[in-house]
């Protein structure tokens, strides 16, 4: 805090000793995962960029994660990343045995947020199978995605390793909290169980608890398969129905 405020010194007159106080903790706090001299470095970086006001805690950490991590921030955005794609399978097509392709597609699955949005709008086989005026939807569904997570992705490279670590946590308590009070084990607890006999073994309470629980979690097996078929058959249903439009196109040109 002295050389911001030998850096700034309009800034801080009249300040008072609680004040400076709450300041330091609050500083030391947010930068104190890093070494003492990234962080004077950071500071000097900022104050040389912004002379005329104060830099703030965050335009220091914004510094250190410059130095640290200089890819944390890639000058890449959705519409690049969707380009990418058609650029691949004009290249490449949907399966290809050069290598070089394989090299190519791992290059661009490294990034986390193109893997999430590539598998969203269903890989190149959908990608490539997609008409005219779904590929529109499918882009603009791809770019969300990207963005949304490079966004997310950016925000946490700039958080301190102590506060990103203390923030997961709490997301953690709180998506177990959230787990246990999903429908499935709603519906567990409320479904009938049989009522065993009386008696001091509690063997047979386990037993009529374990075979309820196993059959609602059976009956929700089978209704995941049965979903899964019919996405299955309406999938197949539209390459055919592209399948056959193609065909006749492409008779009558020959007619």
């Amino acid at each position: 805090m002295e050389v911001i405020q030998a850096a700034y010194p309009s800034f801080y007159r009249g300040q008072t000793a609680k004040q400076a106080n709450i300041a330091i903790g609050l500083w030391f706090d947010c930068l104190r995962d890093y070494p003492a001299g990234i962080v004077y470095d950071a500071l000097k970086s900022a104050i040389i960029k912004n002379p005329k006001f104060p830099p703030s805690i965050g335009d220091v950490n914004a510094e250190i994660v410059a130095m640290r991590r200089p890819d944390a921030n890639p000058d890449i955005d959705g519409e690049k990343a969707w380009s990418s794609v058609l650029l691949y399978i004009r290249k490449y097509g949907e399966y290809s045995d050069n290598p070089q392709a394989g090299i190519e597609l791992r290059n661009l699955m490294s990034d986390e947020a193109w893997e999430r949005a590539f598998r969203a709008v269903g890989g190149f086989y959908d990608i490539r199978r997609a008409e005219s005026d779904n590929i529109g939807t499918m882009r603009a569904q791809f770019i969300r995605i990207y963005n949304s997570f490079a966004k997310t992705r950016a925000d946490n490279a700039i958080l301190p390793p102590s506060l990103y670590a203390r923030i997961e946590s709490v997301k953690s308590e709180n998506m177990a909290k959230l787990t246990d009070n999903r429908p499935t084990r709603r519906l567990l607890a409320d479904s009938p169980i049989p009522q065993p006999k009386q008696t001091e073994d509690k063997s047979e309470v386990i037993i009529a608890f374990e075979k309820a629980r196993a059959a609602i979690i059976d009956s929700l097996s089978d209704s995941e398969a049965r979903k899964q078929a019919e996405r299955t058959k309406r999938e197949r249903k539209r390459s055919d129905e592209i399948a056959a439009k193609r065909a006749a196109l492409a008779a009558l040109a020959e007619w």
